[in-house]
């Protein structure tokens, strides 16, 4: 598992609502099996203010067929 203190949590927080404002946001597609990549994909979506559309998959073509649909190859 990650290992996040909550300062540095609460500094990903900070800069992924700094990127929002700046940034436009595409769909993002994780993927994996791990109990470490769910932990990791479940806090990203948990801090980012981004309301662009995210999902986890198994695998890499799974993700890869799920972002074809959003326009994104």
């Amino acid at each position: 598992m990650p290992d996040y203190n909550d300062y540095e949590a609460m500094m990903l927080s900070a800069r992924l609502t700094a990127y929002t404002v700046h940034f436009e946001s595409g769909p993002l597609a994780v993927f994996g099996e791990s109990d470490f990549v769910r932990f990791a994909y479940e806090r990203f979506v948990n801090l980012t203010p981004s309301r662009r559309p995210v999902a986890l998959f198994k695998t890499e073509p799974e993700a890869r067929a799920w972002l074809a649909t959003k326009g994104y190859e």
